[in-house]
C-alpha cells in the first residue's frame, strides 16, 4: 500500500472519529446513575458495604401520604428522606408518586368510586374515576407541588435525581384499572386515557 493511500485512509478515520464524536448525543441519564439500583431501598451502603455496588435508590411515596388530608400543604419528607440517603451515600435517586388507587381516602367525597372485577389485588378494592374534573383538578395540584418542590431544592440534592416517573394510573403499569369496572359507565376509551395522560405530561 503506497503512501498516499495511507495518508488517504488516516485522514478519513480522522474525519470519521471526529463526526461521530460530535454528533453523538447526550447520555438521557447521568452516566452515574448507569448500573444496578436498589428499588425497594433494603439497602443501607453505608453499613451493607457488600451492596456499594448499587448505584441508586427510589423516592416511591404514595399520594396517600403526600395529602393526607384536602390541603393546599402537601408532605414531601419521603423524597426529601431519599434525596438526603443519596446525598450521604453518593447514589441516584429515581422520583415517582402512587397515584389512583393509592390516592387519599378523602377524595372519594369529591370523585366516583369505581369498583372493578379483579381479584388479584385485594389492597385496590377501589379506584377513582379519573376523568371526574376534581379528581383531575387535585391531580395536577399534585403534579404542579412536586415539580415546585423539585425545583427550589439546592443544587446538592437536585443533581441526586436521576429522573421523575410521572405515574397517571395502577402503579408504572399506566393502566387506569386493574380489571375492568363492575359499571361499564367507567370505562375509560383509549383516546380519553391517552388525552388524561398527555395533559399529565405537559
Amino acid at each position: 500500500m503506497n503512501k498516499k493511500i495511507i495518508n488517504r485512509l488516516v485522514k478519513l478515520i480522522a474525519i470519521t472519529i471526529y463526526s461521530l464524536s460530535s454528533n453523538a448525543q447526550n447520555p438521557i441519564l447521568p452516566l452515574n446513575s448507569y448500573g444496578v439500583w436498589d428499588r425497594s431501598n433494603a439497602y443501607n451502603i453505608s453499613i451493607d458495604t457488600a451492596y456499594s455496588y448499587l448505584r441508586g435508590i427510589s423516592a416511591d411515596v404514595n399520594w396517600s401520604d403526600v395529602q393526607a388530608i384536602d390541603s393546599i400543604h402537601f408532605d414531601w419528607s419521603g423524597i426529601q428522606n431519599a434525596l438526603q440517603n443519596g446525598l450521604n451515600n453518593n447514589q441516584m435517586v429515581d422520583i415517582s408518586v402512587n397515584v389512583g388507587p393509592d390516592a387519599p381516602g378523602w377524595i372519594y367525597s369529591l370523585v366516583d368510586s369505581v369498583v372493578t372485577n379483579d381479584s388479584t389485588h385485594l389492597n385496590w378494592y377501589h379506584y377513582p374515576y379519573y376523568l371526574n374534573v376534581n379528581y383531575a383538578r387535585y391531580y395536577f395540584n399534585l403534579i404542579d407541588s412536586l415539580s415546585s418542590y423539585l425545583r427550589h431544592l439546592p443544587a446538592n440534592y437536585f443533581d441526586r435525581i436521576a429522573y421523575v416517573q410521572v405515574k397517571t394510573g395502577c402503579t408504572g403499569d399506566e393502566v387506569p384499572y386493574k380489571g375492568n369496572p363492575i359499571d361499564s359507565s367507567y370505562n375509560i376509551s383509549n383516546a380519553g386515557w391517552r388525552t388524561f395522560r398527555l395533559n399529565a405530561f405537559d
